[in-house]
């Protein structure tokens, strides 16, 4: 991953994590609760955001707590049509 490329990966407890030390400077692991109110530093920060198992989140077949969380921390970068 080139150096000026940042990750951050989330998830509801840090004991999920691998440690910090096998990872570089450009990635970073916190939690975060996705159901919970999204921190302000994290909204519209990121490009791309990878949802992967979000379904095990969705309480009451209602997905848009996560979907409306997902879309605060995007930077919606408008991407055209081709």
């Amino acid at each position: 991953m080139p150096p000026d490329t940042r990750l951050d990966g989330f998830d509801i407890s840090v004991s999920h994590f691998p440690s910090p030390e096998m990872f570089p400077e450009n990635i970073t692991l916190r939690p975060l609760d996705a159901l919970g109110p999204v921190p302000e530093k994290l909204i519209a920060q990121y490009d791309i955001i990878h949802v992967g198992r979000i379904g095990m989140y969705i309480r009451n077949n209602d997905p848009s707590i996560l979907l409306n969380n997902v879309q605060k921390m995007l930077s919606m970068i408008s991407i055209p049509c081709q």
